[in-house]
């Protein structure tokens, strides 16, 4: 049932009349950009739906407008962010040109990602940043299924596992695995794997991973995701990462503002940033 209905998906996506036991014929005729892509605005990036299999399509579609609606791509977002060491809180604006492009504002300085990679405004770059930059960016969804969509090493480990923890109401979560390239002085000096775990009811990401090297030493990485609808948008709320199973700093959006997707370079490294 599973290979069949990927196929079907196949053939939707590709406008295709098929044949159907029992004489039903189904017609798919897409119109516009979302027919082949989420639209390329000049030389910007784009999600390739038609290397999205039948499951990853259906994460896309469960994100509602910023992964769906054709050219409104841009997303902004203001909140805060708070160090749960020390309990110290910080204001943190991001500009998000999906799928691969951020730009983050805190603290009188910028950093991001855009077509080149990292950068950041601070000399020889800032730790606090790259796990920003970790929590909203590299781990989330939107990232991973732009990985699929350049054919990286997405591989699916198994649907509906259930949470080891009991509960009144059980959680099942299917497993993804994607290995990503580490990059510092523009060569790859390691390679993460990271574990994507989607709830897979809600068809939302939960959980992404890893095992990160900081200062030398190993550190289990996990980052969190709790959803919800803010300012009509369904999205993170707030993200939370924990460093060998202790949380270290939490993200939450106040305001979400969606709107059109521009090649205008807003998400772009100032001239002279530090990239890694």
């Amino acid at each position: 049932m599973k290979e069949f209905l990927e196929r079907m998906a196949r053939r939707l996506r590709r406008g295709v009349v098929a044949q159907v036991s029992g004489g039903v014929i189904v017609v798919a005729l897409l119109i516009g950009p979302l027919a082949a892509q989420l639209p390329s605005t000049g030389n910007m990036e784009f999600l390739d739906l038609r290397k999205l299999d039948f499951q990853l399509s259906c994460y896309r579609r469960a994100l509602g407008d910023p992964m769906n609606k054709a050219g409104q791509q841009r997303l902004a977002l203001a909140g805060e962010i708070t160090d749960e060491r020390t309990g110290r809180k910080e204001s943190l604006q991001a500009l998000r040109d999906l799928p691969s492009r951020s730009r983050f504002a805190r603290a009188g300085h910028a950093f991001g990602h855009d077509k080149n990679g990292k950068w950041n405004q601070s000399a020889n770059g800032n730790p606090d940043d790259d796990e920003i930059l970790d929590m909203v960016h590299e781990d989330a969804i939107e990232t991973f299924l732009y990985a699929q969509s350049q054919s990286r090493r997405v591989r699916l480990l198994g649907s509906r596992f259930r949470l080891a923890a009991q509960s009144a109401s059980p959680r099942f979560l299917d497993i993804y695995s994607l290995n990503e390239d580490v990059i510092q002085g523009g060569k790859r000096v390691d390679q993460l794997a990271k574990s994507y775990r989607i709830d897979s009811n809600t068809l939302l990401l939960d959980t992404v991973a890893y095992e990160r090297t900081i200062a030398g030493k190993k550190i289990s990485v996990e980052t969190r995701y709790e959803w919800a609808k803010l300012n009509g948008q369904l999205l993170p709320i707030r993200i939370t990462r924990k460093e060998n199973q202790q949380a270290t700093k939490t993200i939450r959006w106040a305001t979400a503002q969606l709107g059109e997707r521009r090649d205008d370079g807003a998400t772009d490294a100032p001239s002279g940033a530090y990239r890694p």
